[in-house]
């Protein structure tokens, strides 16, 4: 099954089509949807969750993508605070009274998704967090709609292979996207301002950046000091702190 679904997702030219892959396999191992999100930078630096730049489902109801981008319901979504740092793929359930998620506490905070979860039907399902080198965050999560009692048990014994299957799905998702969804969104700076960052985070002064970029030191303060503003950051070297989480510095910084 893996094999055949390796095979068949190599050819995949666009997210689209690796997620209408992924529900063709895993409606065998007794899922019904499923649900692909993509952070290139899944946190902000003071630790709030950043909206991914991808969500897409299949077999989900129509309010499902609105509720969870625009009305911010990943950041009180226990399954997706859980991915963020948890390497490991895990079955979640809402059916029973227990008050947790994998040990966490259940909070008021989450009551919104807990219950439209349950009046839809999805109260039950698996999910892998996928954590790469540099620094994003995809999650893949397979649901059983209006799963029986005692699905836990199924979930649990098929985990290896959704994995399996996620791992694949979303290497063959990555080839699809183009530089704008692979950037972080959470901060706007202007192609000058990161350059003279990037220069400013090798330790170059501003005047060693006036005369590199062939522009006025009043220039290169101005791009660092917007930059610094943007980021919200007190001094330089916090603003090279802050775009190096933003991963906007680029590869070694």
């Amino acid at each position: 099954m893996i094999d055949s679904f390796a095979d068949k997702i190599e050819s995949a030219d666009s997210l689209e089509r690796c997620l209408d892959l992924l529900l063709e396999a895993v409606v065998p191992i007794g899922f019904s949807s499923v649900i692909y999100d993509y952070a290139p930078v899944p946190v902000a630096h003071d630790g709030r969750m950043i909206r991914p730049n991808l969500l897409n489902a299949r077999n989900v109801p129509a309010d499902f993508a609105g509720l969870w981008a625009d009305h911010e319901y990943y950041r009180i979504d226990p399954v997706q605070q859980m991915c963020i740092d948890c390497n490991l793929p895990f079955v979640w359930s809402f059916q029973g009274v227990d008050d947790h998620i994998l040990e966490r506490p259940l909070t008021r905070e989450h009551q919104p998704v807990v219950a439209y979860l349950k009046d839809t039907h999805l109260s039950c399902g698996a999910t892998v967090p996928i954590h790469s080198r540099d620094g994003s965050l995809a999650t893949v999560t397979a649901i059983r709609v209006g799963a029986e009692r005692g699905f836990e048990r199924v979930a649990r014994r098929e985990l290896a292979t959704l994995s399996f299957l996620a791992h694949f799905m979303h290497e063959a998702a990555l080839r699809s996207f183009d530089e704008e969804t692979r950037r972080c969104h959470a901060v706007s700076l202007s192609a000058r301002e990161i350059e003279c960052l990037r220069w400013a985070a090798r330790g170059k002064t501003a005047e060693d950046i006036a005369e590199i970029l062939d522009r006025a030191p009043a220039t290169v303060c101005l791009h660092l000091n917007n930059a610094q503003h943007k980021l919200g950051a007190q001094n330089r070297a916090q603003a090279i702190a802050r775009a190096a989480h933003y991963r906007l510095l680029g590869a070694g910084l």
